[in-house]
């Protein structure tokens, strides 16, 4: 998924409080195949955290990426250059950074934010970002943090919602998709990493009630 853009943001943050836990719940799902039950909490990411989620970050790309880009550029992949891209990321008041943790411990985050996508009316959300750590796959936390953005961007007045998703990502195209996501046809093709790579837009639209 999209990577937060590098640039010049005003540094209007004052110094943040406490992290406040916004949920707590648990999820069964099915990891190694093993069914378990995991607790976590949700919360929104501040400053602090963005060497945490950085690391995640990378390390989510090195198992999730192997059949989009070159071993060599996973591999070298380095934690300080994305950390400086989520502190910008965080400085932003219109995105959101949200971290499903246990025990102190990061499992995954998801960011949600306006559209970036050229064209894109003001009423449109964007669903940056969406990972989490290889051994909890499956868990379901995935799943309970897509809902928790979805919420939060139509809490906000967003809708439709929007993803890019790697097209030889066929296990995040997947995920979507079993989350009534579907590809609207749009594609863009970027540089990363030495390579051209496709990727496709999905979308998720509100399903209104008769009468």
């Amino acid at each position: 998924m999209a990577t937060p853009s590098q640039g010049s943001h005003a540094r209007t943050r004052k110094a943040c409080a406490a992290p406040q836990v916004l949920e707590t719940t648990s999820v069964r799902g099915v990891s190694s195949g093993r069914i378990h039950s995991v607790e976590f909490s949700i919360r929104q990411a501040t400053q602090a955290d963005a060497d945490r989620i950085a690391e995640l970050h990378v390390q989510a790309w090195q198992w999730a990426y192997r059949d989009v880009f070159p071993d060599e550029f996973l591999d070298t992949m380095k934690v300080g250059n994305r950390a400086l891209l989520w502190r910008a990321a965080l400085e932003t008041p219109a995105m959101r950074v949200w971290l499903a943790e246990r025990d102190g411990a990061l499992l995954g985050f998801t960011s949600t934010n306006p559209s970036r996508d050229p064209g894109a009316g003001t009423s449109t959300g964007e669903l940056g970002a969406l990972y989490v750590r290889k051994e909890i796959a499956g868990s379901g936390i995935a799943a309970a943090l897509l809902a928790w953005a979805t919420k939060d961007l139509h809490a906000r007045g967003f809708q439709p919602l929007t993803a890019w998703v790697f097209e030889k990502n066929q296990r995040a195209r997947r995920f979507f998709e079993k989350h009534g996501w579907t590809t609207d046809g749009e594609v863009k093709v970027e540089t990363i990493g030495g390579k051209s790579v496709r990727e496709l837009r999905h979308s998720l639209q509100v399903r209104r009630s008769a009468g």
